[in-house]
């Protein structure tokens, strides 16, 4: 992507975290000061014009005053901008924890976090690993048997996030300053979902809806406040960002901008999570805008289908209900194994 795009014309710049066995400069960066994996909110080290330093203070101010730079840069040489602003926060520090600072903790108040509904889950109608999988014993090391404790996480994560959000209010204000607001697209997106005690898990990687989903939030100057209800992917952002800017989306790309009408969009998508990672088993879904179907293999013998789960979101959001055994949707389960 920033290849095409420096190709196009444009400047691009990378700051922030870097989670790849590649550099961004071997990919189509001009300019990257990055820090690599994750790790403590402040006094980072980071790869900064080439060299190895220790950022001090919060770690998503120095990403801000990097990306408010090369914003202020570009504009001065008259030359358009792709930036990818990639924040450290609000994932967990090697504590376990979201150290946020106390400001940001105070504008919560931990008894007035909201509970997840499903905390307390017996796990029935999910595969039986799952009582003993690294999500549930890493949430019990975090209290998560315990409300308070999980109110506790909750308000440190929001407050995290908001701390999170006042760099990226710097940004956008940048932008707003030299007047280029009228030109400027913002594409907003978390990079996993994430349990803070729902199904009493914590981590990601599981097929729930608390794990799959992400926030995602583009804003331009054709867009209009509102919710598209289609569903979109991570691959739909290289392609949108190609439109945007005029560039041919390559043929070997799968995603579909986000701005084509919605004629002829996807009506359902696999997610697959093959490898066993952070404890789990291989396990691969498919989900539509109702319905989704959960297969879990056995991790001896990955083409062995374990464990079956089927969901009806529109009237089970929360996942507690298995219909897999159910006679009524035998069909359904085979169509959906199918796809």
């Amino acid at each position: 992507l920033p290849r095409l795009l420096r190709d196009a014309g444009y400047r691009t710049g990378m700051f922030g975290k870097w989670h790849l066995g590649s550099k961004p400069a071997e990919i189509g960066y001009d300019e990257a000061n990055y820090f690599h994996s994750n790790g403590t909110f402040y006094g980072r080290t980071a790869i900064v014009d080439g060299a190895s330093v220790t950022v001090p203070g919060y770690t998503d101010d120095a990403l801000g005053d990097w990306s408010v730079a090369v914003i202020q840069r570009a504009h001065a040489d008259r030359v358009p901008f792709f930036l990818w602003h990639c924040t450290q926060v609000p994932h967990m520090d090697h504590t376990f924890d979201w150290p946020a600072r106390q400001h940001y903790l105070d504008l919560y108040d931990v008894a007035q976090m909201p509970l997840p509904s499903t905390w307390q889950d017996d796990l029935s109608g999910k595969p039986p690993y799952l009582k003993t999988a690294r999500s549930r014993t890493r949430a019990l090391e975090y209290g998560y048997d315990d409300p308070a404790r999980i109110r506790r996480h909750i308000q440190r994560y929001r407050a995290a996030t908001t701390q999170m959000d006042a760099t990226l209010g710097r940004v956008i204000d940048a932008v707003d300053q030299l007047g280029l607001s009228d030109n400027t697209w913002f594409l907003f997106m978390g990079d996993n979902g994430w349990q803070i005690g729902e199904h009493g898990f914590t981590s990601k990687v599981l097929a729930y809806e608390e794990s799959i989903r992400v926030p995602m939030i583009v804003a331009g100057p054709r867009t209009k406040p509102g919710v598209d209800e289609r569903l979109a992917l991570n691959i739909d952002l290289a392609a949108t960002i190609l439109d945007v800017a005029g560039v041919d989306v390559p043929d070997a790309m799968h995603g579909r901008s986000l701005l084509t009408p919605s004629a002829d969009w996807r009506e359902a998508f696999v997610y697959e999570a093959p490898t066993p990672v952070l404890g789990t088993h291989p396990v691969m879904a498919v989900r539509d805008a109702r319905w989704k179907l959960i297969r879990t293999y056995d991790p001896d013998s990955p083409l062995r289908v374990a464990f079956t789960e089927l969901y009806d979101l529109r009237n089970d959001p929360h996942e507690l209900r298995n219909l897999a055994d159910e006679p009524e949707h035998a069909d359904r389960v085979a169509r959906m194994a199918e796809q």
